[in-house]
């Protein structure tokens, strides 16, 4: 019951209660709260919260304080950790990225395609590096045109055609 409510609150993008629910799933019976169905439906409410991604604390609660803390023993929540990071890469604050980076190196035993996830991830941040930074939205809107007044006469037909 506690993982639907989890997965209500994520969906409701609910982040001070996520904040709190979040380390108590740790220790579920089973381990459910690491299982596939649960972490695609959790990963995937997360990434409704991209912008919030931008914050070391919540960085820290979510990744630190939950994903991190069975990734090593357990290669689906590496593979949804990766996933998720796919989407968010440029949300996340880059010094917190590139921690991750390291973190989430893949084991030498591992699955192809765990290695795969890997190396797209890579593949995004550098290419996010060489790309240019965005434009400031003011200055794309300032073509340095001045306003115009257009004296309106009576030969000028008022009514649209």
């Amino acid at each position: 019951m506690g993982l639907y409510y989890v997965l209500h609150i994520a969906k409701l993008r609910n982040k001070n209660a996520l904040q709190r629910l979040l380390p108590a799933l740790v220790d579920t019976y089973n381990d459910m709260s690491f299982g596939d169905i649960f972490l695609h439906l959790l990963t995937g409410h997360l990434t409704l919260l991209s912008d919030e991604f931008g914050s070391e604390d919540f960085c820290s609660f979510v990744f630190d304080g939950f994903l991190l803390t069975s990734f090593s023993s357990k290669e689906n929540v590496h593979r949804h950790i990766l996933r998720m990071l796919l989407h968010l890469h440029h949300k996340v604050l880059p010094s917190y990225m590139e921690t991750l980076m390291k973190t989430l190196e893949p084991p030498k035993q591992c699955s192809e395609p765990l290695k795969d996830l890997h190396s797209q991830l890579i593949e995004k941040l550098e290419a996010q590096k060489k790309s240019p930074p965005p434009l400031d939205e003011t200055a794309s809107l300032d073509l340095g045109l001045h306003p115009v007044s257009v004296p309106t006469t009576p030969s000028t037909p008022t009514t649209p055609l």
